[in-house]
C-alpha cells in the first residue's frame, strides 16, 4: 500500500536523538501511513545498528561518501514512495499530530509546496523557523554578531519589531502565514514540486540549501507556509557542535554560493567585502593572540581560507568546504 508520507532523517553521530526522533513519529503521523528512511552519514556511535534494532521498519541508506546535507536529502527523495516527503533533523522530536497537520495543509492548498511547523528549543522557548530571504543588511547583522545582541523574543511580541529589517526573526509565529522559506530541520514538501525543480542543489554542502530550494519553488509558482498548529522540539545544533570548524567553513562557503547565485556582481561584491573584513580581523586576532583550544577549534588558517574565497570566488570548492590539508571535516549531519 502506498504510504502517505515518506520521512527522511539525515543523521551523523546523534544516536540518542535519532532514536527519540523515530519514537515520536507514530504520534506525529496519527492516521497517516509512513515510509521511514534514515540516511546515516558514516556515524561512529552505533547509530545504524541502533536503528536496525529499535526501528526495523525504518530503511537505512548509507552513502559511500559524505557529500553534504542536500545530497542526503536527494537520496531520500529518490527512494520516496509517498506524494509528500518530510525532512527531519535527527535532533527533532515531533509533537502529536505534527506530520498529519502539515500534510492536511498541503492537501488543502494545491499550490503549496512546503510547510514547516512551529519549533521550540530544548527549554521550551520559541525558535525562529520561518524567514524572509536574506538581504545584505541581514547578512551584515549575522556576520558581525549583531543579531545575538537583540532580545528577539521580546521584540517579536512588541510593536517595536516594525523598526527592524524584515528578516522573519521578528515576525509573530502564532498564525498560519505564507513565508519565503522555512528551516529544513523539520519540513514537509510536495514531492512532485521538489522533483519539478530538480531537488536540492548539491553545490550547497551544508546551510542555505533550504533557502535555495524555497527560492526556486517560489520562482516556479509554488508557495511555502508556516503552520503553528503543528509543533516540534528542535534540540539545536547537536551534531554541528561536534565539528565547529566544519560548521564555520560550510556556513561561509554556502553564504558566498547563495549570493553569487542570486545577486548581481555589485551585490555579491558587497557581501564578499563585508565577510572579508570580518574574517581578516579574526585572522589577525588569531595570529596575534593565539588560543589553545580543543581539537577541531578554529585557527588562523580557517579564517585565511574564507578570506581566499572572498578574494577569489572561483576558489570555492565543490562539496566539502575543507581543503585536503585540513582535518576538520569528516562527516556531519546538518543543523544550525
Amino acid at each position: 500500500m502506498t504510504p502517505d508520507v515518506t520521512v527522511v532523517i539525515v543523521n551523523h553521530n546523534t544516536k540518542d536523538d535519532l532514536l527519540a526522533c523515530l519514537e515520536s513519529l507514530a504520534a506525529a503521523a496519527a492516521d497517516l501511513r509512513l515510509q521511514v528512511l534514515v540516511v546515516d552519514n558514516h556515524s561512529s556511535d552505533g547509530s545504524a545498528d541502533a536503528v536496525a534494532r529499535s526501528c526495523p521498519q525504518a530503511r537505512l541508506l548509507i552513502p559511500p561518501t559524505n557529500t553534504g546535507f542536500g545530497h542526503a536529502c536527494n537520496l531520500g527523495i529518490a527512494e520516496a514512495e509517498a506524494p509528500f516527503v518530510a525532512f527531519l533533523n535527527a535532533d527533532i522530536v515531533c509533537g502529536s499530530g505534527c506530520l498529519e497537520r502539515m500534510v492536511d495543509l498541503l492537501d488543502a492548498q494545491p499550490r503549496a509546496a512546503a510547510v514547516g511547523p512551529l519549533l521550540r528549543n530544548s527549554d521550551g522557548t520559541l525558535q525562529t523557523s520561518a524567514y524572509r530571504f536574506p538581504t545584505l543588511p541581514v547578512e551584515f547583522a549575522g556576520i558581525y554578531g549583531l543579531r545575538s545582541l537583540l532580545p528577539i523574543d521580546s521584540l517579536r511580541r512588541s510593536r517595536a519589531r516594525a523598526l527592524f529589517p524584515a528578516t522573519g526573526h521578528f515576525d509573530p509565529h502564532d498564525e498560519l502565514r505564507e513565508v519565503d522559506y522555512v528551516t529544513a530541520a523539520c519540513v514537509v514538501v510536495r514531492r512532485a514540486a521538489v522533483e519539478q525543480i530538480g531537488g536540492f542543489d548539491e553545490d550547497f554542502f551544508l546551510y542555505y540549501e533550504e533557502i535555495d530550494l524555497c527560492r526556486r519553488l517560489g520562482a516556479s509558482g509554488w508557495r511555502v507556509f508556516h503552520l503553528p498548529e503543528a509543533h516540534a522540539i528542535h534540540h539545536l545544533n547537536r551534531s554541528g557542535a561536534q565539528q565547529p570548524t566544519l560548521v564555520f567553513l560550510a556556513r561561509q562557503q554556502s553564504r558566498l554560493r547563495f549570493h553569487a547565485k542570486y545577486r548581481g556582481p555589485l551585490g555579491f561584491l558587497g557581501l564578499r567585502a563585508m565577510l572579508g573584513v570580518r574574517v581578516a580581523a579574526a585572522e589577525l586576532r588569531s595570529r596575534l593572540a593565539p588560543r589553545a583550544g580543543p581539537p577541531g577549534s578554529l585557527d588562523a588558517s580557517h579564517y585565511r581560507q574564507v578570506l581566499r574565497w572572498c578574494y577569489d570566488p572561483a576558489s570555492l570548492p565543490n562539496g566539502s568546504p575543507c581543503s585536503t590539508s585540513q582535518t576538520c571535516c569528516g562527516s556531519i549531519r546538518a543543523g544550525e
